[in-house]
């Protein structure tokens, strides 16, 4: 099969199937992180002494599994919170963050220039000037030339470090709880696993938050240069 063909099929498929459908197979491995999360998380839930221990282990492993596939989704589903409610306030035109990023996250300085040289190559009056779609028309542009896997990549990567965020933060609060409850009930040596083990997700989490904004302003740089030259021929 030709490229040509590859590239209009990939935009039949495109067209068909929901845009939250394509995105998820696009993005697969984000998508199984939070799945195995769950699956895992429910594999270690105590059966003894409970009504689970009188469902058979074939079974308990079978719904486990349907369990965390449920909510492995949902939880992919909500990673586009952190999109609107926190990578979008920061990083959009005008932007908190535009001017000046705290460490460790990325530096939006080369974005913002890129984003602009795009604008003015992509939109027309003043769109130019608020920059608004240029995202959308950049993407629409490298995906009709058939480049979009040129610039895929880095946002895959912020997509399957941005799954990591949702369970370490429930299961930084949930050891948090844990170890409270060991403290106040029984004595502190009981309560220093949870608490140690709270810290190390709250760990993650902020790891998380600076290699998902990381790559996704890296895609964004590769966009906007790249959908500028396209245009520019």
């Amino acid at each position: 099969m030709t490229e040509e063909a590859k590239t209009a099929l990939e935009k039949v498929l495109r067209e068909a199937l929901p845009s939250e459908l394509t995105s998820a197979i696009d993005e697969t491995p984000a998508l199984l992180v939070p799945i195995l999360v769950a699956f895992a998380a429910l594999e270690a839930i105590p059966r003894a002494g409970t009504f689970l221990e009188a469902i058979p282990a074939p079974s308990f492993h079978v719904l486990a599994g349907c369990l965390a596939a449920l909510l492995g989704v949902i939880l992919y589903a909500w990673g586009d919170f952190w999109d609107r409610k926190w990578f979008d306030p920061r990083y959009k035109p005008g932007g908190s963050w535009t001017k000046s990023a705290p460490p460790p996250f990325p530096s939006a300085e080369n974005l913002v220039r890129l984003r602009q040289a795009a604008a003015k190559a992509l939109l027309v009056g003043e769109h130019q000037q608020t920059l608004s779609g240029v995202y959308l028309e950049a993407e629409e542009l490298v995906r009709s030339r058939g480049r979009w896997r040129d610039v895929q990549g880095a946002i895959v990567i912020s997509k399957f470090v941005r799954s990591f965020i949702w369970p370490s933060l429930l299961g930084c609060l949930g050891l948090l709880a844990v170890a409270l409850v060991k403290y106040f009930t029984a004595s502190l040596d009981q309560a220093l696993l949870p608490g140690l083990l709270s810290a190390c997700s709250l760990f993650v989490v902020a790891s998380s938050f600076s290699a998902y904004a990381k790559f996704r302003v890296k895609h964004m740089e590769q966009l906007y240069h790249l959908a500028a030259r396209l245009k520019a021929g």
